[in-house]
């Protein structure tokens, strides 16, 4: 049986004055023990309602207007609320955006690990500052982060509270809402490293939500995409990677969710398809290694030219400038000639055309010494 069946699931807010709107609609998806799933979306999409209302943590104007919530067997989708606290313990935990919102700026790090131990009662009073020392160690932190109040922290280490917080209660399922928003590149990384690790040592399930469809491919095991409160699509991560890897540009990044579908049905229903978009792919790749390029230079002049990732030309638009390479359309002008008739004189005396290669030690013969290398230029 899964940890988390959710069946039909509808949240509507219901703000006073205004029209009802449907965040989520008739949503069904279930975790297994153990497994990190990405749930990706857009801004608006419902992805954080979702996290909401499977840990009952919506407040008004939500509202969980149908569905079932099945949590390790039982239905928390209309559980009475003390019922509810007997379940987070050792059931599921949240770990929210932004950790200053989630902390209280006047209380220690200390005490707030005191008000969990003591609202759910599961640690003993004389047990309390070894325990919340440990989660904090767990989480990379020094002990001495529970003398200090969260102003005190940066944004990174205010995220880590956060998930010693949930840990504390020792949960089979955590979700984590968007835990690196606002932070540095460097810090991302680091947050999710101890999430990674801290989800293989526990062995919990986690529902990982973000707008960064690469963060979640890099973490987790299978992804589920949202789009105006409805998910549209699921998949294996490593999948999705692939074929993204390979797809040459926007449009066909596109079909990547369709061409894959529903990875939980039968592989005679969708293997002949990824096979199929997956040649497709790479063959449209190979032949438009690059697409449409214009550019130019004057005389004495400094030209740049960037790419946002790797795979993109860049090497292969310096072999054209330099007649190391064959387009296979359009011309290249050089001094007033086409680049393949400047060739007879590109590497003569005047050397009028170079390409330095990317890696020097690819670049030369490994038994031939400088001297050598020389008389060959």
């Amino acid at each position: 049986m899964s940890l988390l069946e959710v069946t039909d699931l509808s949240v509507v807010y219901e703000p006073r004055g205004s029209e009802p709107t449907y965040a989520v609609k008739d949503a069904t998806f279930s975790l297994e023990r153990g497994e990190f799933v990405g749930l990706v979306g857009e801004s608006g999409s419902g992805k954080s309602t979702i996290g909401f209302a499977i840990t009952r943590l919506s407040k008004p104007p939500a509202r969980i207007s149908a569905g079932r919530i099945l949590f390790d067997g039982t239905d928390i989708a209309g559980i009475e609320a003390e019922d509810l606290r007997r379940q987070r313990q050792g059931g599921f935990a949240m770990v929210l955006q932004s950790g200053m919102n989630a902390l209280n700026p006047v209380r220690s790090i200390r005490n707030h690990f005191g008000d969990v131990f003591a609202a759910h009662g599961h640690v003993p009073r004389d047990k309390r500052l070894a325990r919340a020392r440990e989660l904090v160690e767990k989480v990379e932190l020094p002990v001495s982060v529970l003398d200090r109040y969260p102003g005190e922290l940066s944004g990174g280490m205010r995220q880590r509270v956060s998930i010693a917080l949930a840990l504390s209660l020792e949960p089979q399922l955590m979700v984590f809402d968007e835990p690196t928003t606002a932070l540095d590149v460097l810090v991302q990384h680091a947050v999710m490293n101890t999430i990674r690790e801290l989800q293989r040592s526990e062995n919990f399930t986690a529902l990982l939500v973000s707008h960064d469809l690469g963060v979640v491919l890099e973490s987790t095991s299978r992804v589920m995409v949202m789009h105006d409160g409805v998910i549209v699509a699921a998949g294996c991560s490593a999948l999705i990677t692939l074929m993204l890897s390979i797809a040459p540009d926007n449009r066909l990044r596109g079909m990547v969710f369709w061409l894959i579908g529903d990875l939980s049905a039968t592989p005679s229903r969708w293997l002949p398809w990824l096979i199929w978009g997956a040649a497709l792919m790479f063959a449209v790749r190979v032949a438009r290694a690059i697409n449409v390029m214009a550019l130019h230079a004057e005389a004495a002049a400094t030209l740049g030219i960037s790419v946002a990732r790797l795979r993109q030309g860049l090497f292969l638009c310096s072999a054209l400038l330099t007649a190391s390479a064959v387009s296979s359309a359009g011309s290249i002008g050089f001094v007033g000639l086409i680049v393949p008739h400047a060739c007879r004189f590109a590497w003569g005396p005047d050397h009028r055309l170079l390409l330095p290669a990317a890696t020097p030690t690819t670049s030369r013969m490994p038994r031939t010494g400088s001297s050598g290398v020389v008389e060959l230029l």
